[in-house]
């Protein structure tokens, strides 16, 4: 499988629950790789938002599942700065994949360093916690999880392009907020399951709903028929 990074476009939270597509001051660092899952390849970028730093990375591979392939994404808040407010915190990334597997199944969700809870916000609890959602976004099916939790992180897909957050013209992508009526996480609670980078978040940052994904999360979404397939407009 044959992975190539084109110029990022970062999602994240906007204070009235719609993601905002930064393409302003991005400084992209592509890893490119000839993508087993064993040599994966990462998109990097840093910008500023409302005079904040924010930055972070998204990893791409592929697993061998049956008859098929899985693609595992790693998303991971690395900025050094708590969020001043929701548009800093990460909640959704677009892209597309070529050739076109059509609609792909949210196999599994996992924060992979634990959630912050309102009773422990600096301190991570469940490490590895099932953040999948029990809806799909659009066109995308529902998932195959085996547990799921209501407002947290879909898998979404479009044939025409997802629109929602900033117009996205991408077919494919992962969230947890309303994001213009791309994913449901509006339904449950606006602020739930974003990712917040190591330093945490804490309620006189203006932030009253918990959990948050702490630092990283791990997806993986069912139904490719290949791993020959290029991650582009990410």
């Amino acid at each position: 499988m044959n992975l190539h990074s084109n110029r990022p476009k970062l999602l994240r939270r906007h204070a009235l629950s719609f993601t905002v597509l930064l393409t302003f001051a991005t400084v992209l660092i592509p890893q490119i790789a000839s993508a087993s899952p064993f040599n994966p390849v990462t998109y990097a970028w840093s910008s500023v938002i409302g005079g904040s730093p924010v930055s972070g990375t998204a990893t791409f591979s592929t697993i061998v599942d049956g008859g098929g392939w899985d693609l595992v994404i790693q998303l991971t808040n690395t900025s050094t700065i708590q969020p001043p407010a929701s548009q800093n915190i990460l909640d959704g990334l677009y892209f597309d994949i070529g050739p076109s597997p059509g609609a792909l199944r949210m196999l599994s969700a996992v924060a992979t360093e634990g959630l912050l809870t309102l009773a422990s916000p600096e301190t991570p609890v469940q490490l590895g916690a099932n953040v999948c959602a029990a809806l799909g976004g659009l066109d995308a099916p529902a998932p195959l999880c085996s547990s799921t939790v209501l407002g947290s992180w879909e898998a979404a897909y479009k044939a025409v392009g997802l629109g929602g957050g900033g117009s996205a013209t991408q077919l494919w992508g992962i969230g947890t907020t309303g994001q213009g009526g791309v994913f449901h996480g509006n339904d449950v609670e606006t602020f739930n399951y974003g990712i917040v980078p190591s330093v945490g978040v804490t309620p006189n940052n203006g932030f009253d709903t918990y959990p948050f994904v702490y630092h990283s999360a791990t997806f993986t979404l069912s139904g490719l028929t290949t791993d020959q397939i290029t991650i582009s407009n990410v």
